[in-house]
């Protein structure tokens, strides 16, 4: 192959790409995996290497970079003291995606993601469950809407409009 010396991760965002190429042309359902390593120009095993029998992981797993997408690392003064705020920056920065994601019916992964962020961990008390659930969901929630409306509102407009700020903590 002529790509030996890559990393995993160079390679994982390759077929990231290619995939997202592929959905601004056809069905999230429609496309294949060998339609995936096609565009990124590499094997099928390379694929599988990389992200297992489960075409939704790779999905998945780039829903979470951009999710992501380092606003904690990125703002590390601004995250302790407004989360939310950084959170909705960082799906606006990146609304072309979400837009992507709800044109092809997959939010659910973003609602996995915030699930993954925001809810109960393993270990914690039993009590912060429930609060914890219901916070993620409701800043899904939020987002959810604001996707659904495309993303026409800034991240300042969605927080003066809450009448307060939403609280991630």
């Amino acid at each position: 192959m002529r790509r030996k010396n890559l990393s995993k991760e160079y390679i994982k965002e390759d077929l990231c790409v290619a995939l997202v190429r592929l959905m601004q042309k056809k069905e999230y359902s429609d496309i294949s995996v060998t339609d995936i390593c096609k565009q990124a120009g590499y094997g099928r095993t390379t694929y599988y290497r990389c992200f297992g029998n489960d075409r939704d992981e790779l999905i998945l797993y780039l829903t979470e970079i951009k999710f992501r997408q380092n606003y904690k690392e990125r703002f590390p003064d601004e995250f302790e003291e407004d989360e939310a705020r950084l959170v909705l920056k960082s799906v606006y920065e990146h609304k072309d995606f979400y837009l992507l994601l709800a044109r092809h019916k997959l939010n659910h992964l973003l609602f996995r993601i915030f699930f993954n962020e925001y809810g109960c961990k393993e270990g914690e008390d039993e009590i912060f469950k429930y609060a914890k659930s219901f916070f993620a969901g409701a800043y899904f929630g939020v987002v959810y809407q604001w996707i659904q409306d495309g993303c026409t509102d800034t991240p300042e407009q969605i927080m003066e409009n809450s009448g307060r700020d939403l609280p991630l903590q």
